[in-house]
């Protein structure tokens, strides 16, 4: 089937009970700023899609329409977009995949891992719609790994493709992936947690061994201990920042050993450990929203 000046099947909204094959030896050409065989609006009983010969000769054009396609079951061979791995990334547009909305896929030929490499590598532009559809399959299948990859795919997909208000709400939705996973990596928070508090714990310890004056440390022991001024233990120095770094938790060393703030590096002292604070509570509340999943991007 060859056409030079447009598409080679213009179809839209046809509807078919029983499956439409697409393949065999078949063989397509044709030049379209926008589709080669066009399905937009279809209702199927199923899909079957083997690997056959399909070109478009306008660059720009993409290669098949399922936009807003409805139907029973899916089932398309692993190369019939292209042979590279899943996770390998191909930046082709060859499918218009919006709206395509399927009740499951043949496990022969293909898997979720190929399905989710063509939305993100063979997908003429981003639509969440194509990942949710794809993971609501898997989550009836009982695949709770797979739901969670293909929806922070979806996430990083939006990063890369998606439209964002401003370049910081884009830089947010960032810094939201790297230490939480868009929600779905939680872990990833508690270390960074964790992580925060061992240099708040640091920064006491260096803290005890930097001199301010006459024998004096920034952290040493308060007026209220025996020997006052005089420089805190390890184990005090540790606990000090670790005090201070925690937002509500009060551990009591602060009641023997504390920072200096009268002197200058005693104040850089206290204001980067409020940093540090800061992001205790950030960190805290991104564990606590992740695990209750109040915040999981749809869009």
């Amino acid at each position: 089937m060859i056409n030079k000046s447009g598409p080679a099947l213009c179809a839209p909204g046809i509807k078919v009970e029983d499956e439409l094959v697409m393949g065999g030896d078949s063989s397509v050409l044709a030049r379209s700023q926008r589709v080669v065989i066009d399905l937009a609006g279809s209702t199927l009983g199923g899909v079957r899609w083997s690997r056959f010969e399909v070109k478009n000769s306008d660059t720009d054009g993409a290669l098949v329409c399922f936009e807003h396609v409805s139907t029973r079951w899916a089932k398309l061979e692993g190369d019939v977009v292209c042979e590279a791995q899943p996770g390998h990334d191909c930046a082709g547009g060859e499918l218009l995949l919006d709206g395509f909305a399927y009740g499951s896929l043949a496990t022969t030929g293909t898997d979720w891992r190929r399905w989710l490499h063509w939305i993100r590598s063979h997908t003429r532009e981003y639509t969440a719609q194509s990942y949710w559809q794809l993971a609501g399959v898997e989550r009836a299948a009982g695949n709770d790994v797979a739901v969670r990859r293909i929806l922070i795919s979806q996430q990083d997909d939006r990063r890369i493709r998606g439209a964002f208000d401003s370049r910081w709400s884009r830089l947010r939705h960032r810094i939201w992936g790297v230490l939480a996973g868009y929600g779905y990596r939680v872990g990833r928070t508690v270390v960074a947690t964790l992580l925060v508090l061992v240099l708040a714990g640091a920064l006491g310890f260096w803290a005890g061994r930097t001199p301010i004056r006459d024998g004096r440390y920034v952290a040493g022991h308060t007026s209220r201990t025996e020997h006052p001024f005089t420089p805190c233990s390890t184990f005090e120095q540790i606990g000090l920042g670790i005090d201070r770094g925690l937002p509500l938790a009060v551990t009591g060393v602060r009641e023997r050993c504390d920072l200096d703030t009268i002197s200058r590096r005693g104040q850089a002292f206290a204001v980067a450990i409020w940093l540090l604070q800061v992001a205790v509570w950030l960190l805290a509340t991104l564990v606590v929203v992740g695990y209750s999943g109040l915040i999981r991007r749809v869009d």
